[in-house]
C-alpha cells in the first residue's frame, strides 16, 4: 500500500488542480455573468418599487410603497443613484464627525427631517434647496482630532499642520469648500446664539409639519470654516449643504 501512496498523491493532486483552474475560469467571468442577469431590471431607478422578484422583495416594495408616494418616490429616484458621492461630499463638510446614510436626508416636501422623530416632514422650503442634502447629525459623536486652526483655514494657506487641540466644549467642525453652501437651520430663539463674522442671517427658511404641528426654522449661512457650539442650541436642528455646479445634487 505504501508503494501506491506517491502516486495516489499525484493523482489526488492533479485532481485538485483541474478543479481548481475550472472554478478559477468560472470565477473570472462570474461579474460579467451576474451583468448578464441583471442587465435587463437590475440598474433601473424604480427597482424596490416594482415585482422584480419574489420572497423579500415584495416586503420592501410595501415597505417602499408606504412611505413614498408618487411624487416623493420620483424625488427619491432622482438623488438615490447619487448616495455615495453625497456622503463623500457631506464627509468633507463635517470633519469631526463619521457621518452615515442614515443621518442624510433631501430637501423635498414629505420627507423626514429629524432621524429621531420621523414624524416632523418637509412642509416648506426655499425652491434652490430642492434635492439638497438634508445632514441631521446632532446626536453624533464628535472627533477630538479633527479641530482646524481659522487662521490656516480660512484663507487660502500651504501651512502643513493646520490642527489644533479640541476645545472643552463639544462643537460640530464645518469645513466649508468653494464649490457648496453650507446651511443651518435652527430655531429663531437659537440663532442669535451662534450668529458671527462667519455665520450669517439669510431670508430662507423651511417648514416642517408634524400632524397639527408647524414649526419653521430660520436658514443661517455659512461662509468660512467654523465650529458650531452646541451647548448654544437648545432645539433641534439640521444642515442643508447646497451643491453649486449640480443644482443641489
Amino acid at each position: 500500500a505504501t508503494r501506491f501512496r506517491p502516486l495516489l498523491l499525484i493523482s489526488c493532486s492533479a485532481l485538485f488542480l483541474i478543479l481548481f483552474f475550472m472554478n478559477l475560469g468560472r470565477v473570472c467571468v462570474m461579474p460579467k455573468r451576474i451583468d448578464a442577469n441583471f442587465n435587463q431590471y437590475g440598474w433601473e431607478n424604480d427597482f424596490w418599487f416594482r415585482n422584480a422578484f419574489y420572497g423579500d422583495t415584495q416586503k420592501y416594495k410595501e415597505i417602499m410603497g408606504g412611505k413614498y408616494d408618487q411624487t416623493m418616490e420620483s424625488a427619491a429616484t432622482a438623488v438615490s443613484p447619487d448616495h455615495q458621492r453625497i456622503k463623500i461630499m457631506v464627509g468633507s463638510v463635517f470633519q469631526n464627525q463619521s457621518i452615515t446614510h442614515r443621518n442624510i436626508g433631501i430637501i423635498f416636501e414629505g420627507f423626514s427631517a429629524w432621524v429621531n422623530d420621523l414624524d416632523w416632514k418637509i412642509a416648506g422650503f426655499p425652491a434652490f434647496l430642492k434635492y439638497s442634502p438634508l445632514v441631521d447629525n446632532a446626536s453624533l459623536k464628535t472627533n477630538k482630532n479633527a479641530y482646524f486652526m481659522k487662521e490656516h483655514v480660512c484663507v487660502p494657506s500651504e501651512e502643513l499642520d493646520k490642527m489644533k487641540k479640541a476645545p472643552l466644549d463639544k462643537k460640530i467642525v464645518v469645513l466649508t469648500r468653494q464649490d457648496l453652501r453650507v446651511f443651518i437651520f435652527v430655531h429663531s430663539q437659537d440663532a442669535p446664539n451662534i450668529i458671527n463674522e462667519y455665520i450669517a442671517r439669510t431670508p430662507y427658511t423651511i417648514t416642517l409639519r408634524k400632524k397639527g404641528e408647524v414649526v419653521e426654522l430660520e436658514g443661517l449661512e455659512i461662509k468660512n470654516y467654523s465650529e458650531i457650539p452646541l451647548d448654544k442650541i437648545k432645539q433641534n436642528f439640521f444642515f442643508v449643504v447646497q451643491n453649486l455646479y449640480q443644482g443641489g445634487r
